[in-house]
């Protein structure tokens, strides 16, 4: 038994024939033009932590990751159907959310707009964020080629690593969302690099 890697069968026909002619032409599209927009503001919130917009964050703490789940979908899409534009457009978004990110390699759009200590409080979700992030780099590098998205998540992770690798007591317990462990473990499996195996043990730990 082997996994079957994206693209080495195709539906066809049939019910999930449909449903996946449905996703690339109407659903994904859809969410696009809505987080993209000013109803979803997903974009616009990594515009405005890059300097490159004025305003206000909009939507939940964990929207960053939504966000990034979309762009997973939409590489997906391309993987498909070879549309040149919509990887053009992914190289626009991610080089946004390279102007968004940190020095450092920390990225949470509410936080940086809103001016809220790094790491303060699991509420606002940065491991959930941080997880998704992980999670479309690896996609999107396994589907293109491409090194722009993992290397601003790889740059995220490094940070993670830096913090967590002592087991400091005042971050114990605070990596409670499982998609980080996720992202690390597709990290892993990416670059093996065995230190984001490690970080994904010590959040389970």
């Amino acid at each position: 038994l082997r996994p079957v890697n994206f693209g080495d069968c195709r539906w066809t026909q049939g019910f999930w024939g449909d449903k996946v002619r449905q996703a690339v032409e109407v659903m994904v599209p859809h969410m696009g033009t809505l987080l993209k927009g000013d109803i979803g503001h997903a974009y616009n919130n990594f515009k405005i932590a890059a300097g490159l917009k004025q305003g206000e964050h909009h939507g939940f703490s964990w929207h960053d990751g939504d966000f990034y789940k979309w762009m997973e979908a939409a590489t997906c899409v391309h993987a498909l159907t070879r549309d040149e534009a919509i990887l053009n457009e992914l190289d626009e978004i991610i080089e946004v959310i390279g102007q968004a990110q940190q020095d450092d390699g920390y990225l949470h759009t509410e936080i940086q707009i809103k001016g809220i200590k790094h790491f303060s409080n699991r509420k606002y979700h940065e491991m959930y964020n941080y997880g998704h992030l992980f999670m479309a780099a690896c996609i999107h590098h396994r589907l293109t080629g491409k090194r722009n998205l993992l290397d601003i998540a790889l740059k995220s992770a490094e940070l993670l690593y830096r913090l967590w690798k002592p087991n400091p007591p005042e971050l114990r317990r605070f990596g409670f969302n499982q998609t980080q462990i996720m992202g690390l473990v597709e990290l892993y499996r990416t670059t093996r690099d065995r230190r984001y195996l490690e970080l994904a043990e010590i959040f389970i730990n």
